[in-house]
């Protein structure tokens, strides 16, 4: 008797395959007052979800805003200047003033993978309108995750 040989399961996206995370960052974008200034400014914070053991590394990021386009062009990670043990994610921080409206928010890995986002900013709250399908990146409009 012949055993049918079955045909190899055709390999799926790492994305498209259930249970499986591809999200590596997470960008939390919220309103702050900030007291220096005086005034509430738009808080950018993007973190890994990956934890490290020995460091707090930071994530090297070329950002700009360029008209209603945010552009977060991820570079790598950085080991701290100071070489204290410390435990957690590699962290990158910002503040923008005076944002109020409709923006795009780009997030760049390498020069290679891009998500973008929607975002409607007003004076109390950052609300996500439109976010990509396949993401490495995770927007997020509160501080609860750092």
């Amino acid at each position: 008797m012949k055993k049918r040989l079955t045909r190899p399961r055709e390999l799926r996206p790492r994305e498209a395959i259930k249970g499986v995370s591809t999200v590596e960052y997470v960008l939390v974008m919220t309103p702050r007052y900030n007291e220096r200034k005086n005034r509430t400014v738009i808080y950018i914070a993007l973190r890994t979800v990956k934890e490290f053991r020995h460091f707090r590394y930071d994530i090297v990021v070329e950002h700009s805003l360029e008209g209603r386009r945010l552009r977060f062009d991820i570079q790598g990670l950085r080991a701290p200047e100071l070489t204290f043990a410390g435990v957690g994610p590699a962290i990158f921080e910002t503040e923008y003033d005076n944002l109020s409206g409709k923006y795009e928010v780009v997030v760049t890995k390498l020069r290679k993978e891009v998500n973008r986002f929607h975002v409607n900013i007003s004076p109390g709250s950052v609300l996500v309108e439109k976010v990509p399908g396949a993401k490495f990146v995770n927007l997020i409009n509160r501080m609860e995750v750092l």
